[in-house]
């Protein structure tokens, strides 16, 4: 968009060709259009209620019949195979349903894509080019010939009251509608070759299809979206209405204002694409001045498809004008994909619940959105601060990057899919949705140092395309981890709190996939840092005219490596420190205890390092971290894994992966959370010092001195604070147990914890979270009634965790600590059916006595989840040998 009219001084000689980069007006659209698709999942699931549910609870009521009255755990497990496989039929109905939503608003718009042209022609009365204007037919295609468009593409003319021309059709069938007094003038080139050149760049650019699209998926959607309010009325039903209505209400608003804004922004890509086929701007800047600024109100300035005249010129004169991202972008970006992002989960849910991989739904829906998010948001900004570079002038992410974190909480707010669940925000937990908005904020500010870098590099891409690849895929990888991340982590506190929020943190949300993740960010960031060019021309896809040199970039690959290597020691340098003066663990948990806080102080580490980077080299800093942070948790597993040799433990591969694992990811997670932080505070240090050059410098040696106290800061935080990061060592406040000795690790206690490591742990995890989704899934239905959604919750939850508890019952363990440790789990499950069946009993409303009762039993199972925890992880450093 463009954000200001007064053209910023370019580089002499050259005219930046903003073209040469891809605009994120396309995924823009792409992630509107998903959004909108998602909300018909809601629509589909209430026609099912509505058409099939009577039927639906009939089966599900005689099937429970069928199966009910069995007391044993062995029966229970017998009656649970029994009823899935009784509603089998319907379950897939009710899937199909949901979906066949989102399918009819698809097809709904593309039927009404190619419908469209017809009506367009009968009610604008278009009409073939007559014989006597022959002459502008041929003009016309020597035009379109130009473009490259020929064969997309006819004209047509418009009625006498036409006054624009305007491009519309089917996707490879397009037609551009001109007024009568343009066509009668076709051989006066300052009149008719602007505006056809103009309505020829649409063509080229393809955003025909996606303007229209976006407009008649609304059409498409909108009656679905007044079903449930029709219906709920006949019947009176109000039950969802109030919490209905008003979030189809803002997401009016929201498809009003973006529909333009993104109509708007592709009009000034044809005004330049049109100076270029033009051979410069003079012809389309003679045309653009004769129209007539807009008149009227704020709102109707909003709402208009057309940019002002004004603003089109400024963007003509300064075409890097329309690079500029700003707060409406990441608001808009992150509120949708937020807003769809639940929807998706809640559809993928009860499609792979049969697989037994419910939790991979969350997973699927953050890999579809990121990357939308990645091209509306970080494609935006890596854009920005391109052809900032290029004319040597500071680029603000600030903006976008506050618009992107508050767009994702809203966007959780205010989505369908929490309508009729009760709370204002959808979630239980709402405070830790502060963890979503800071984690959004700190993705762009971290995008944005790397783009800066990769700028930097950019006279040594000899093509955009691999630039603008490297920018999709970077953006895409990081924006589809920090909403997997984000939506699970907001589920687990909700579950349990902190306590199974950490454990989260250290398990689910640490896969080796994120490590391999880090390792992308970190490569991509030393690549670019490698490829510094030093003095080279911009890149001939970058510019139009004779190239400039190409700004000199400060060196950052070597001392990142520094502060990167000074912290991780620092972090180390804390764990010697503690372990010297606390001695000994006293127990099998304080040693898990240990070890999980050492995993935290590298992961501060890495914080540290992005905090001193961004404050020594401003923006670049945020990009450089990404390297300098999995350096700085490297240093910090050195120093442990030399410390553990030193104290008698082998040189154990096995236990360092265990270490890197979570410390990777969480200093990743550490970097996203600090950077809008330490962006704010570089953003004040620099206005008390407005004198400074804003012109990037070498990295100093403030870096350097910088890291070491922050990053000794964070591991004497990690340890002082670990019965908060990592749970209390021994609950019970009995530090009695010994540590162990290598003599006191048989072979037989290393075999049983390897097999129960990898048997029964991954299958107590994979059944118990998608119990907890399909929980989740039947508490959020609001078109269940009282009866149904007990019985559901019964059959679908409680049932799965009954056979889960038969099949722990029947774990053969020799070890006692492990036996402890496994009665922990067992316990867990209890708790947790008790807690689930009391949740489905007590319907969506609960009383406060029962709100009471189930905050208690969370409580209490998220004390079993922990102990299980500790007492194996404490088993497993045994026998790895920890320190």
């Amino acid at each position: 968009m463009v954000a200001e009219t007064r053209p910023p001084d370019a580089p002499e000689g050259a005219r930046p060709d903003v073209l040469g980069y891809p605009s994120p007006t396309t995924s823009r659209y792409l992630v509107f259009v998903a959004a909108l698709l998602a909300s018909g999942l809601f629509v589909g699931n209430y026609v099912h209620t509505m058409v099939w549910g009577d039927s639906w609870q009939e089966t599900v009521a005689v099937c429970l019949n069928r199966t009910s009255g069995l007391e044993t755990s062995t029966d229970l497990v017998t009656s649970s195979r029994a009823f899935s496989a009784c509603t089998a039929d319907v379950e897939r109905t009710r899937a199909a349903v949901t979906a066949l939503g989102a399918v009819t608003v698809a097809a709904a718009a593309v039927a009404l894509m190619w419908l469209a042209p017809l009506v367009v022609v009968r009610r604008r009365r278009l009409r073939p080019f007559p014989p006597a204007l022959g002459g502008a037919a041929e003009r016309f295609a020597a035009l379109a010939g130009a473009a490259g468009v020929t064969a997309r593409v006819v004209p047509v003319l418009g009625a006498t009251d036409q006054r624009d021309g305007f491009t519309f059709g089917a996707p490879g069938h397009y037609r551009v509608a001109l007024p009568p007094a343009a066509a009668v003038r076709w051989r006066d080139p300052a009149v008719f070759d602007p505006l056809v050149a103009h309505e020829l760049a649409h063509v080229r650019h393809r955003d025909v299809p996606l303007a229209w699209l976006t407009r008649l998926v609304w059409w498409a959607l909108a009656p679905l979206l007044a079903l449930p309010v029709v219906v709920g009325l006949v019947v009176q039903d109000y039950s969802i209405l109030g919490s209905y209505v008003w979030r189809v209400g803002l997401l009016v608003v929201v498809v009003a204002l973006l529909s333009s804004q993104l109509l708007r922004t592709r009009e000034h890509d044809a005004d330049l694409r049109a100076a270029q086929l033009l051979d410069g701007p003079d012809a389309v800047l003679g045309l653009v001045r004769r129209l007539r600024p807009h008149t009227g109100s704020t709102l109707g300035r909003l709402l208009a498809k057309h940019p002002d005249p004004p603003r089109r010129v400024a963007a003509l004169e300064a075409p890097t004008l329309v690079t500029r991202t700003g707060l409406l972008d990441g608001l808009t970006g992150g509120f949708l994909s937020a807003a769809a992002l639940p929807l998706l989960v809640a559809a993928l849910t009860p499609a792979l619940a049969g697989s037994g991989q419910v939790v991979v739904g969350y997973l699927l829906a953050a890999a579809l959105l990121g990357p939308m998010l990645a091209g509306s948001v970080g494609l935006g900004v890596w854009r920005a601060i391109l052809y900032g570079v290029l004319e040597e002038r500071p680029v603000s992410t600030t903006g976008v990057a506050v618009g992107t974190g508050v767009g994702l909480v809203l966007g959780q707010a205010v989505s369908l899919q929490q309508a009729g669940i009760g709370t204002l925000t959808g979630v239980d937990a709402p405070g830790w949705l502060l963890v979503t908005g800071l984690a959004g904020g700190g993705a762009v500010l971290v995008s944005a140092g790397l783009a800066h870098l990769w700028a930097d590099a950019a006279p040594r891409v000899p093509r955009a395309r691999p630039a603008w690849l490297v920018a999709l895929v970077v953006n895409s990888l990081l924006f589809s981890t920090v909403l997997w991340a984000c939506s699970v982590f907001q589920s687990a506190v909700d579950l349990g709190g902190w306590a199974l929020g950490r454990e989260a943190l250290m398990s689910t949300l640490s896969p080796w996939w994120a490590v391999a993740v880090v390792g992308v960010l970190a490569v991509a960031a030393a690549a670019a840092m490698g490829l510094r060019p030093g003095g080279r021309p911009a890149p001939r896809w970058l510019v139009e005219g004779e190239a400039t040199a190409w700004p000199e970039a400060p060196s950052l690959a070597v001392r990142t490596l520094l502060v990167g290597a000074l912290a991780g020691s620092a972090a180390a340098t804390t764990v010697v420190a503690y372990r010297v003066a606390a001695g000994p663990a006293a127990s099998d948990q304080a040693t898990l205890q240990r070890f999980l806080a050492y995993q935290w102080s590298a992961a501060l580490s890495a914080a540290a390092v992005l905090v001193a980077l961004v404050l020594a080299a401003r923006t670049r800093g945020a990009g450089a971290a990404l390297l300098g942070a999995p350096v700085a948790v490297l240093c910090a597993l050195l120093g442990f894994m030399t410390l553990n040799t030193a104290l008698g433990g082998p040189v154990d591969g096995r236990l360092a992966a265990e270490f890197l694992r979570p410390a990777a990811v969480l200093g990743f997670y550490a970097c996203l959370l600090t950077a809008p932080v330490a962006a704010l505070v570089a953003s004040a240090v620099r206005r008390r010092r407005p004198d400074a050059s804003p012109a990037p410098r070498p990295l100093p040696l403030l870096a350097l001195a910088l890291c070491l106290p922050l990053a000794l800061a964070g591991g004497a935080t990690a340890v002082a604070g670990r019965d908060v990061l990592v749970g209390p060592a021994d609950p019970a406040g009995l530090l009695t147990v010994a540590d162990p000795t290598a003599d006191e690790r048989p072979e037989a206690l290393r075999t049983e914890l390897v097999a129960y490591e990898s048997e029964t742990v991954p299958q107590l995890l994979d059944t118990y979270a998608r119990a907890a989704a399909q929980a989740q899934q039947i508490t959020a239905d609001p078109n269940l009634d009282d009866t149904t959604r007990a019985a559901s919750m019964e059959a679908l939850v409680v049932a799965p965790l009954a056979d889960l508890s038969e099949q722990l019952g029947e774990v053969a363990l020799g070890d006692e600590r492990l036996v402890a440790a496994h009665r922990e789990a067992q316990l867990g499950v209890e708790t947790a059916i008790t807690r689930f069946r009391l949740w489905g009993d007590a319907g969506p409303s609960p009383d406060q006595a029962t709100l009471a009762e189930l905050r208690s039993l969370q409580v209490q199972e998220a004390q079993h989840w922990q102990r299980w925890s500790d007492q194996r992880q404490a088993l497993l450093d045994e026998v790895l040998g920890s320190s």
